[in-house]
């Protein structure tokens, strides 16, 4: 079972759960709308409208004129038709006694009641019946009159336009249609034959009155509806073209930041929107104050670079002040006494033997200097590394099992790894290494272990323990800094350059911890050889040769 956290326990959360800033992070993320989406939602709205827009357009059209005209045309052709199929019943349903009499036709009533029943349910129709042979106009009805009574009596102001079309239909015996406009109404008139044995007996007629059907009004409604669907459309296409430029104009700053991210602390590019331009001058001043930090960085670096320099100019003038003044005093000494004339030929000669050993000590401390100044220039060759180093470590080998100090070498490496690398630089970095392990160490009882591994694909590691009294914790610190020496004849460079050569090449070297005692120092370098001094070398080398 994995163990929860304490703070999973306290809040009875998973161990796995997100992190409740996740959790707020995701609900704000969600929560948010782009305006892009908004103006898109806007075009969706102003869509419907128009669609809402369209829909009461039709109604409206229904009461156009044009589409009162076409109505009343229909209602008026399905007036005449019952009318005259009600008269045809009425004519077969009467009885042969009733033949004798009078003709249908002549049946004021009778004809008023065919009339009511046709017109019953058309609202606005009015019509009647004509008798060719007394030439008279009855049987007339208009059953939806929306007068205080029924009306009875035909309009005068119609009669003979109804009494011209009706003498005109039985003449042709078709069905005749007219409309009369006056003032902002129409009449549509209409009339047809009643047959018997094929000659017309009379005729049938119905009137239709439209009231303001001409109205100016009218056409300012269809004006205003065209004008309001115009508008819709153009709302909805204004919509869209926004919420496109705004999402150019957005890529655009977008564009902008991702260069931000790459180092190109170029302005942002402004765009057509106010809004959207005060984010980018709020960028564009961010930039370029980043740009103005950086540079006042680079400044600070430069001027700590140069005081990093002139402090390791004054540690190495100190390191070098005291490493000579000892040397110094004593060939001084010497020669004094050598001055005097009161040594024998003896101690003179060991006098000038002193002298040889100081100078001898004073060169090597110069070949060293002069070592960190100007460091030779690196020649990495490709190598075989395990039998490189087989062949490097063989000579210490050698002189191990003549000191009686027990050798071992390692491989954990699966097959023969090639590198390219300085091996006149590799060298010297071991030449130092095993020589502080084999002086750290007592014949009896010693043991120093080399071990090479691989890190990863790219880098190897060659570790170098000894079985000695190992370095106390208070020196660790100081190990690689120059002219730091527990030895009574070090120079306190050794380490130092070892450091600083692994560095240049692009690796490390480093004191690590061993748990059995004893020192150990690891090596890293790349399988590739990189010739490019660090910082610190740099600045002692450079502060060395101003000097």
């Amino acid at each position: 079972m994995t163990p929860t956290s304490p703070a999973a326990e306290t809040t009875g959360e998973c161990a796995d759960s997100p992190p409740a800033s996740a959790v707020r992070q995701g609900r704000l993320a969600g929560s948010r709308r782009s305006v892009k989406r908004r103006i898109q939602a806007l075009g969706i709205l102003v869509g419907l409208t128009l669609v809402s827009a369209a829909f009461l357009g039709l109604q409206i059209f229904t009461m156009t004129e044009s589409a009162r005209m076409a109505e009343a045309t229909t209602q008026l052709n399905l007036a005449m038709e019952r009318m005259a199929r009600h008269y045809e019943l009425a004519e077969r349903s009467r009885a042969p006694s009733d033949l004798e009499s009078a003709p249908l036709i002549e049946d004021a009533r009778t004809l008023r009641a065919i009339a009511l029943e046709s017109l019953a349910d058309l609202r606005g129709l009015e019509g009647g019946f004509y008798a060719s042979s007394s030439g008279r106009l009855h049987g007339y009805a208009f059953p939806t009159y929306s007068g205080s009574g029924p009306k009875t009596d035909i309009p005068e102001a119609e009669r003979p336009v109804i009494s011209r079309l009706v003498g005109q239909a039985l003449a042709t015996k078709t069905l005749l249609e007219e409309h009369i406009e006056s003032g902002f109404d129409a009449i549509l008139f209409a009339a047809a034959p009643l047959l018997r044995n094929g000659e017309p007996m009379g005729a049938v007629w119905v009137m239709h009155r439209l009231p303001g059907i001409r109205n100016p009004q009218w056409r300012t409604y269809n004006a205003s509806l065209i004008a309001m669907l115009a508008m819709a459309g153009l709302t909805a296409g204004l919509a869209w073209l926004i919420a496109r430029s705004l999402d150019r104009a957005i890529s655009k700053i977008v564009v902008g930041i991702q260069a931000l991210h790459a180092g190109n602390l170029s302005p942002a590019v402004a765009t057509s929107y106010e809004e959207l331009d005060r984010v980018v001058g709020a960028i564009n001043h961010l930039v370029e104050t980043v740009r103005v930090q950086q540079a006042r960085r680079e400044h600070l670096e430069r001027q700590l670079h140069q005081a990093d320099r002139l402090a390791t100019l004054g540690r190495l003038v100190a390191g070098v002040a005291h490493e000579v003044r000892n040397p110094l005093s004593s060939i001084r000494l010497k020669l004094q006494l050598a001055r005097r004339g009161t040594l024998d030929v003896s101690k003179l000669t060991a006098a000038f033997d002193v002298v040889e050993q100081e100078i001898s000590r004073l060169d090597r401390l110069v070949a060293r200097l002069l070592s960190v100044a100007k460091p030779s220039h690196s020649e990495c060759l490709p190598t075989h590394l395990q039998p490189f180093l087989k062949t490097l470590l063989q000579p210490w080998q050698m002189r191990a099992w003549e000191d009686g100090i027990v050798w071992e070498y390692r491989e954990s490496v699966d097959q023969d790894v090639s590198v390219t690398v300085d091996r006149d630089r590799l060298s010297q970095i071991l030449d130092n290494l095993l020589t502080n392990a084999m002086e750290a160490m007592s014949a009896q009882d010693g043991r120093i272990l080399v071990t090479l591994t691989t890190e990863g694909q790219d880098r190897f590691s060659l570790t170098i323990r000894d079985s000695g009294s190992g370095i106390p914790p208070e020196h660790i610190p100081h190990l690689f800094e120059p002219f730091f020496t527990t030895k009574p004849q070090g120079t306190g460079l050794g380490l130092f350059l070892s450091a600083e050569i692994a560095r240049a090449m692009g690796g490390s070297l480093t004191y690590v911890d061993s748990p059995d005692g004893g020192g150990q120092f690891r090596l890293i370098l790349p399988c590739s050889g990189v010739d490019e001094a660090t910082d610190q070398g740099r600045s002692l080398a450079s502060a060395m040769q101003e000097s």
